[in-house]
């Protein structure tokens, strides 16, 4: 079958997600990509809920918007047989980590972030790797070098507001690094 489109070609704008072509090898990633910003939309909004820090909260206030935007993205691109079966997890795993991470304070809170952005950088480079030559799918190389900027600022203000890395962030880094892995595998089947 190869490069068929399985994109959803919903009535919008030209080169909207709706309308843009997924190869039929990337719906996996696309499936977990949709999974994913479903879990940050949920982190950032328990940052809302659950923490009192004002700096972190508005930090998650900033950053929510785009979030909620690569949700959509992703979502366009998928029929809903497509999605995952795992987004309620995805959501409730973001609000469970984020409700612990708390009660540690804000730096818990910035190597959470920065750890779960860091893989969504990596994840979406993989993608853009696959996509390099295959000229029918630029404006979805395209659609990901955008969302991927977003997620890199994410990351890097994360880093910044956490500061120097001590035993507890890496702590929490690799926690996440390996539930994610664990979380991404299984998404790109379910």
């Amino acid at each position: 079958m190869g490069d068929m489109n399985t994109s959803k070609s919903g009535g919008g704008e030209p080169g909207a997600p709706g309308n843009l072509r997924v190869p039929g090898d990337m719906i996996p990633d696309i499936r977990v990509n949709h999974a994913g910003e479903s879990g940050a939309v949920s982190i950032y909004r328990s940052i809302l809920r659950y923490c009192r820090a004002e700096e972190v909260r508005d930090f998650a206030r900033r950053h929510l918007d785009s979030e909620e935007k690569h949700l959509a993205g992703f979502g366009a691109l998928l029929g809903p047989r497509q999605k995952s079966l795992l987004v309620p997890f995805w959501k409730l795993a973001g609000r469970a980590q984020v409700a612990l991470l708390s009660l540690f304070g804000p730096r818990a809170i910035y190597a959470a972030v920065q750890a779960v952005e860091d893989g969504v950088v990596r994840h979406f480079q993989k993608q853009l790797d696959r996509l390099e030559g295959r000229d029918d799918f630029a404006p979805l190389a395209e659609l990901l070098r955008e969302y991927q900027a977003d997620e890199r600022r994410h990351r890097d203000e994360a880093a910044e507001k956490m500061g120097p890395p001590g035993p507890g962030s890496a702590l929490i880094r690799l926690k996440i690094r390996i539930s994610s892995a664990c979380a991404v595998a299984v998404t790109r089947l379910v």
